[in-house]
């Protein structure tokens, strides 16, 4: 997981999709993973 959200974070950095030190993905943090959002 780690080495995907790596991946994902510098594709996001590259987008200019930083938001201070929170990533955001569909305007939530990236923190919160998938399986969260579906409980």
């Amino acid at each position: 997981f780690l080495l995907k959200r790596f991946k994902v974070e510098a594709e996001l950095t590259q987008a200019g999709a930083r938001y201070g030190d929170t990533i955001l993905i569909g305007g939530v943090p990236f923190e919160f993973q998938p399986d969260d959002l579906s409980q």
